[in-house]
């Protein structure tokens, strides 16, 4: 069996004040493995980002625990989960969140240019894998240009090569291709599944889009906040 990476606990959110709380989620227990692609599926509102979110250490449960490899991250301070998460995992949302003022070459080598001294790194070496990365989402060709001179496809694979600058063992994606037409979003989905499978990063995808289902080894169905079906 695979290293198991991501282990949640029991965990419970909700939103507002005592007496009236929106509660997003209930009691949800998961287990993500090493090489895993998932994909998590349900109607809107049922709480599908917002597990994501907990699972990267973004927001805090209000019962519950997230693991990785069997150590809490929510009995660690908000530091040591900002680097786990610059470390460990890479983020892609729907919405690309690129800074607009730097280029593209720019944009993906931010998550390594936080820590250059820790890790060794120089600025051109950095760079150097920026460039290389954004050669394997096909846009060595863009890599000065700024977010306003891209198509939303484009920036999309932008985003994904800055998730993938500090190597990830686990990809956590919320409706990767919700924002990209069909020929685009097929492309995207090729790519974050070869990522898969060369790179041995965990695959977890948020989506609405059916297309996911027939390439992932687990669908997980929410509905009301819960895990509803979890299919292998």
């Amino acid at each position: 069996m695979e290293e198991k990476l991501i282990e949640v606990q029991n965990i419970s959110k909700s939103y507002g004040l005592k007496g009236h709380e929106l509660h997003v989620l209930k009691e949800i227990s998961l287990e993500v493995f090493k090489k895993d692609r998932i994909m998590v599926v349900g109607p809107s509102g049922v709480g599908k980002s917002t597990l994501l979110h907990l699972m990267g250490g973004l927001d805090r449960p209000n019962q519950g625990d997230v693991l990785f490899r069997g150590e809490s991250l929510f009995k660690r301070s908000d530091r040591f989960r900002s680097q786990w998460r610059n470390e460990h995992i890479g983020f892609v949302f729907q919405f690309y969140h690129l800074l607009p003022e730097f280029s593209a070459v720019e944009n993906v080598a931010i998550p390594s240019m936080v820590y250059l001294k820790k890790r060794g790194l120089t600025k051109k070496m950095v760079l150097e894998k920026a460039r290389h990365l954004l050669d394997q989402v096909q846009l060595a060709d863009r890599a000065l240009h700024r977010p306003n001179q891209m198509s939303g496809g484009e920036q999309q694979r932008v985003a994904i090569a800055r998730a993938l600058m500090n190597d990830p063992e686990l990809i956590l994606a919320d409706e990767p291709t919700g924002n990209l037409d069909s020929a685009t979003g097929e492309k995207i989905q090729a790519l974050l599944l070869e990522l898969n499978e060369k790179n041995g990063s965990a695959l977890v995808v948020v989506t609405h889009d059916e297309k996911w289902s027939e390439q992932t080894n687990r669908l997980i169905t929410m509905m009301d906040g819960r895990i509803n079906a979890n299919l292998h």
